[in-house]
């Protein structure tokens, strides 16, 4: 975690069976702190938590960007959903919108601001979106 002593990592979550959770460590101490547990991970509508493969934290640390059902586009896996989760109100969004097709996004990225999201969808225009 950028400006902190502090590193995090995708672990089960031993308060959901089979569902992981973002944890903190303190680099100092070693210390373990459930960060964001499987229970905010879980979108409207569902009873599942996101099988989370990779995620980013915005540099204001407001937002989480997270990577799940990713397909292989040549030798890696670039291709999947991304979401955004707010660490202020848990707020789960789907980028894309609900509609959008399963793994067809790539290269999503946070804005400084967390303000705006960035990303490609198949079959999107040249100039992007």
């Amino acid at each position: 975690m950028p400006g902190a002593a502090a590193y995090t990592r995708i672990e089960l979550d031993s308060a959901s069976e089979g569902a992981a959770a973002l944890v903190r460590y303190d680099a100092a101490t070693g210390r373990r702190e459930v960060w964001v547990p499987a229970a905010r991970l879980v979108p409207a509508g569902d009873s599942v938590p996101l099988d989370i493969e990779d995620y980013t934290l915005s540099p204001d640390r407001k937002r989480i960007l997270l990577f799940t059902n990713s397909r292989k586009v040549w030798r890696q896996n670039t291709r999947g959903d991304f979401w955004a989760l707010d660490l202020g109100d848990w707020r789960l969004q789907k980028l894309g919108g609900p509609e959008a097709e399963p793994s067809t996004l790539m290269f999503a990225t946070l804005h400084i601001y967390s303000l705006l999201t960035r990303y490609l969808e198949e079959h999107a225009p040249a100039g992007g979106r």
